[in-house]
């Protein structure tokens, strides 16, 4: 299977990784949950610019506490291809609460509209050749998108002879959630933070933002911007993922 790119990268790559200045930082089934609907609960920002399509294989440039393998840029694309449109279809259903269910951190911080914006950033830095410093609000993000990719690579599996499923060339048996934030996150106090409403930055209220017209801007939301990492004090592992592996990350012990 082909790696993948994004869409939007060749008009808005660089755009998308500025987001606003000043700011300081440290396809699965649709509507997996059920809720209640609102008709003015809307993205007004097309996600169909996420979906992948073949291109040439291309580092991510995210400075996490370990430097990404390849098999870990994969999930991260996939990731980020199949969450944006998951909150896509979420939002043109109405279902608040359904975006409430699937993202409880994320989405006390940002509507599904802001939250699409951050996962192109991210797309966009997994895509540039330089590396980026992610805010607390980005690692939020992160950190939820992960949580529900894996959840639902690994439901799918039975679907699957092998008990395998491709993600860009590779086929990626169990998917251990828990551990990509073990090796690849710095720390998770941007959970702390979220909960206890400590950190720096403008987002909005969920619910406020069922009361915003369709015809929104996105310059009416600020995304805090990604700074650029000129010395990299990152891990340097053994390999994750090797000839025979199945699941990832895969220890080797057994």
């Amino acid at each position: 299977m082909a790696a993948r790119s994004l869409d939007f990268l060749s008009a808005d790559h660089h755009s998308s990784l500025e987001g606003e200045s000043g700011s300081q930082g440290r396809s699965p089934p649709a509507n997996r949950w059920g809720g209640s609907l609102n008709a003015s609960f809307r993205v007004p920002w097309a996600a169909a610019s996420l979906l992948p399509h073949a291109t040439v294989e291309i580092v991510a440039m995210i400075y996490f506490q370990t430097k990404p393998d390849a098999v870990f840029e994969a999930i991260l694309k996939e990731a980020f291809a199949s969450e944006a449109s998951e909150i896509q279809l979420l939002s043109d259903d109405g279902a608040i609460d359904s975006w409430e269910g699937l993202y409880p951190e994320t989405s006390q911080r940002l509507c599904p509209y802001e939250a699409v914006r951050v996962l192109v950033q991210l797309s966009a830095a997994v895509n540039d050749s330089q590396v980026y410093r992610l805010t607390d609000l980005h690692w939020l993000v992160l950190y939820e998108t992960l949580k529900n990719f894996s959840a639902t690579h690994n439901d799918l599996l039975d679907d699957f002879d092998q008990h395998t499923r491709p993600v860009g060339d590779y086929q990626i048996g169990e998917v251990d959630g828990e551990a990509l934030v073990t090796i690849y996150f710095w720390d998770t106090d941007f959970l702390f933070c979220n909960r206890q409403e400590t950190w720096a930055g403008q987002t909005s209220n969920p619910r406020q933002c069922a009361d915003r017209e369709e015809g929104s801007s996105e310059q009416d939301v600020v995304i805090p911007a990604l700074e650029p990492v000129a010395e990299l004090g990152w891990i340097v592992r053994e390999p994750l993922f090797r000839a025979g592996s199945t699941r990832y990350p895969d220890y080797g012990d057994g």
